[in-house]
């Protein structure tokens, strides 16, 4: 054992703490994106069929501002504003990114989604078409990649939106097979448990995976 170490547990704590230390997670310089909201896209008429009522697509100067409730919706009119970014806008910007000593670029959730923000999942394997395609993140990647950078996702399991495939066939019947992902109740607001009384925002049963 060597001598710097009191004992073999120390000695196990400092290998735990150098592996921390040369882990490039520890201390590196991240920069986060809402791809919608980045840089305007070239493509934008192409995609003006990409939001349908009631989402809205905004112009690209107008600021945003806080809407109003859509109880049909049972979420906020704001959730569903739109700039239309994508991630081939974002491409064209990693050398800016870089050039601020980023390391990381971190997107806000890019897979399906009903609102802006994309945490109200509708299908976690899917990218959202207002922003791209699966092949638009490998380019992504590639080109963060040969910058000596690395891309990061942002996925959050706990809970799904209302208006995901597999809510929707749990709420409407009971025999479902994704019932048991989600937990009905006439005593939570609109029937399920949900992160923060969100309804829209429907919790995932992870108790029991």
């Amino acid at each position: 054992m060597p001598a710097d170490y009191a004992n073999d547990h120390d000695r196990q704590l400092a290998g735990r703490y150098e592996a921390r230390e040369s882990d490039w997670r520890n201390g590196a310089v991240v920069y986060q994106v809402i791809v919608d909201r980045f840089a305007p896209s070239a493509h934008l008429a192409a995609k003006a069929g990409l939001y349908p009522e009631p989402k809205r697509l905004r112009s690209w100067e107008e600021a945003p501002s806080r809407g109003v409730y859509l109880t049909e919706h049972e979420v906020w009119s704001h959730e569903l504003d739109f700039w239309g970014g994508d991630i081939d806008s974002l491409r064209r910007y990693l050398d800016y990114i870089a050039n601020l000593g980023a390391e990381v670029v971190y997107l806000c959730p890019i897979h399906l989604a009903w609102t802006n923000h994309g945490y109200d999942a509708l299908d976690y394997q899917q990218v959202r078409p207002e922003y791209g395609s699966r092949e638009d993140v490998r380019a992504l990647a590639a080109d963060l990649h040969s910058r000596g950078m690395r891309l990061v996702l942002d996925g959050v399991f706990n809970h799904m939106g209302r208006h995901s495939p597999a809510f929707r066939a749990a709420a409407a019947d009971p025999a479902a097979a994704t019932r048991g992902w989600f937990d009905f109740n006439d005593d939570y607001p609109g029937g399920a448990r949900a992160w923060a009384e969100a309804v829209n925002l429907p919790e995932l049963v992870i108790e029991e995976p």
